[in-house]
């Protein structure tokens, strides 16, 4: 009997050492981590986390690495992975984040789609209400309430865009920046494809479709846009080599500066895009391949 009471009392303090030395899974932190979907754009999801950090500190920094590397193939990171996190501290409630020199890189779309995942994802911890942004002589402060993620679009007031039109001359591009709201029934690129048909000032600009073309639908899928357009696209199209050049990039170079999107595909009803003599447009096109912007 002694011999099995004290069997008994050496396994209850095996286990009370073991739950000692392992103070990280004692007490895990529960926090949601948000990403852009890649079955549809600009859906965002939301990932439950368990986080095993002993410090906030350190919850914070295991769960701003989950941000960037993701663990789902469906789950799109929303900022650039070259973003590091080189600091941070959490005091009172507010989490002071110090973010790598490459945050400063980003255009005003990345940089609202960056500090939504951020903000959203760290306001899920029960120990944040705020969280501060500094990256070399920038600093922001954000609550969860500045941002809004609705599935299954994400959801912002409005966001500012650098729309690209063909000037006059049709030799150069002319940049139009607008601040267009985010609709729930609608993708930004949507958005942004229905407002280069139209120019805001028909006496300088120019659409970069050829008169009488029709969209017949816009979509992302793995980083690239396809643009399907109808026939006219190439029919109408004036088969100048300059001319050519700074329709499609005036396009090209519209939507590879939204969040997500590094390359564009056109279609015509469907099918890979032909009829253009100097660009084969049967292949995905970037903007490294266009001269340079008039801003």
């Amino acid at each position: 009997m002694k011999k099995l009471l004290f069997t008994f009392v050496l396994f209850l303090a095996i286990l009370s050492f073991s739950s000692c030395s392992n103070p990280q899974t004692k007490n895990p932190t529960f926090a949601k981590a948000y990403y852009f979907s890649s079955d549809t754009p600009n859906k965002t999801v939301s990932l439950s986390v368990n986080l095993s950090r002993e410090t906030e500190e350190d919850v914070v920094s295991e769960l701003f690495s989950l941000l960037s590397s993701p663990t789902k193939k469906r789950h799109v990171p929303m900022f650039d992975r070259k973003i590091s996190l080189q600091d941070v501290a959490v005091s009172d409630g507010l989490c002071s984040l110090t973010l790598s020199p490459a945050y400063n890189h980003l255009s005003d779309t990345e940089r609202v789609a960056a500090n939504a995942c951020i903000v959203k994802s760290l306001s899920s911890l029960p120990f944040v209400e705020k969280v501060a942004i500094t990256c070399e002589n920038s600093y922001e402060l954000f609550s969860d309430d500045d941002f809004i993620l609705s599935s299954p679009v994400a959801s912002y007031e409005k966001l500012s865009v650098n729309l690209y039109y063909v000037d006059s001359s049709r030799t150069s591009l002319i940049c139009h920046t607008r601040d267009i709201p985010i609709l729930p029934d609608r993708t930004l690129e949507e958005d942004v494809i229905t407002l280069l048909f139209t120019p805001p000032d028909k006496t300088t600009m120019i659409s970069g479709f050829p008169q009488g073309t029709k969209l017949n639908n816009v979509y992302v899928s793995e980083n690239c846009c396809y643009v399907d357009v109808s026939p006219e696209f190439f029919l109408n199209a004036s088969h100048d080599k300059e001319h050519e050049k700074s329709s499609l990039f005036s396009i090209v170079n519209t939507l590879t500066e939204l969040p997500m999107i590094s390359s564009v595909k056109f279609l015509i009803d469907g099918e890979d895009g032909y009829g253009y003599t100097y660009y084969n447009i049967a292949f995905p096109l970037n903007n490294s391949q266009a001269f340079a912007k008039n801003k």
